[in-house]
């Protein structure tokens, strides 16, 4: 004991530490989306990519519309010339000027390149686009999860208060029976009974309150909220409003822009099968001239300004292939937007009919819980008159507890159901 007190006497302060600094805090359905909009380290990351593309369209939206300009400069020395004749019967030495420049600028601007300036545009901004998508689908799904989870610990809280109300009760009936045992009423096989009873319903609570624990944490990772921090869920949720109008949803949205992306490669593609022109302006500055075997120790400037055609003959030969790959790939892109659809347009009926089922079952669990109580208060005041046996109490004790956490499942199930259609458009 000796040897493990102290190691032990540390862990047990490290929870009491981690206890006394945990905070309970009531949070809505709706501030903690929110917060896990702008916290979520993986919506961060996408806000990254997303601004690292607006960069790139800007950058593609100036190296397509802006000219071209090059400037070039050297100086240098310059060695002497040698030659000799072909057959070595002679040969001879050429004296340079030693000291050379050269300067020079070049500028040129595309008029036509078959819509390849033009593509990389559209590239860019689907590229940019198609980020976006995946920013919001990804801020969709974390926020279909929170919403899950935070439903589940509603849930979860409401079932330990059910249990903490019914525990409260079967002690009151012990205490009964106990009286009863007393007065010769009642026998101990229905204390024993009673007391199985109490001892259920605090292993299921402690199951209950695991779950409140294991859920927190899940919420708190999720949304990056400080690990001290304990959320209390509201009701406020229950009473949410979802427009039945909805936009066309992610996944259509982003198989389309794919489909226009696979279109905009073929068109750059063909593009490249095409000439381009372009408007030329030089400028050259130089010294000496060594165009002639007498050189001369002189600046020699000269300038140039016209059209230039450039054809790659054998992109006609080469590219052909590529554009019919291009060509396939489009057409497969085509096909997956039409998958996508139909999948989007099933899961999306499928959501609504599981919402119908979900009204339709908390009707019947209201119901049901009506019931429930009623049969427990006539069977209990028939127990209290020595007209129902204990058993009988038990039952019903049980039925009305069965009753009250299907009715709290039963209601949340229909918001939560709102929500996953919500989800499948978009609109969480």
């Amino acid at each position: 004991m000796k040897r493990y007190g102290a190691p032990f006497v540390a862990v047990l302060l490290t929870c009491l530490l981690a206890t006394a600094q945990a905070q309970v805090q009531t949070m809505s359905l709706n501030e903690l989306l929110s917060h896990a909009d702008t916290a979520s380290t993986t919506l961060k990351a996408a806000r990254s990519g997303i601004a690292a593309g607006q960069q790139e369209l800007e950058a593609t939206r100036k190296g397509t519309l802006l000219p071209d300009v090059r400037l070039n400069a050297s100086v240098g020395y310059l060695g002497n010339g040698y030659g000799w004749g072909r057959d070595s019967s002679y040969r001879f030495t050429v004296p340079m000027p030693h000291f050379s420049t050269r300067f020079g600028i070049d500028a040129r601007q595309i008029i036509y390149a078959g819509g390849a300036p033009r593509t990389s545009r559209q590239q860019a901004a689907l590229g940019l686009h198609l980020q976006e998508l995946a920013y919001e689908q990804g801020r969709q799904d974390i926020r279909l999860q929170l919403t899950g989870l935070y439903m589940d610990l509603y849930r979860a809280v409401l079932q330990l208060q059910v249990y903490d109300s019914n525990i409260a009760l079967t002690k009151r009936l012990i205490a009964d029976v106990q009286v009863r045992q007393r007065q010769g009423t009642a026998l101990r096989n229905d204390l024993t009974r009673y007391e199985l009873q109490l001892s259920n319903l605090r292993m299921q609570r402690t199951r209950v309150e695991n779950d409140i624990a294991i859920l927190r944490d899940q919420i708190t990772t999720t949304a990056n909220l400080p690990p001290h921090l304990l959320i209390e869920p509201d009701s406020s949720f229950l009473h949410s409003v979802h427009s039945l109008e909805h936009s066309t949803p992610l996944s259509v949205q982003t198989a389309e822009a794919r489909a226009e992306m696979a279109g905009l490669e073929r068109t750059k593609s063909h593009a490249a099968m095409l000439p381009y022109v372009a408007i030329v302006a030089q400028d050259q500055l130089s010294g000496p001239v060594t165009i002639d075997i007498t050189p001369y120790n002189i600046n020699y400037n000269y300038w140039f300004v016209g059209i230039a055609v450039n054809y790659n003959l054998s992109s006609l030969w080469k590219e052909h292939h590529t554009v019919q790959s291009l060509l396939k790939k489009e057409e497969q892109t085509r096909l997956e937007l039409q998958t996508t659809e139909q999948h989007t347009k099933q899961a999306t009926q499928a959501a609504i009919l599981r919402h119908n089922e979900a009204v339709l079952n908390l009707s019947s669990k209201r119901k049901n819980m009506e019931l429930a109580a009623q049969n427990y208060t006539l069977v209990a005041d028939r127990y209290h008159n020595d007209l129902a046996l204990l058993v009988d109490m038990l039952d019903a004790a049980n039925t009305k507890l069965s009753a009250e956490l299907d009715l709290i499942s039963a209601r949340i199930e229909v918001v939560y159901r709102s929500f996953v259609i919500d989800y499948l458009h978009g609109a969480l």
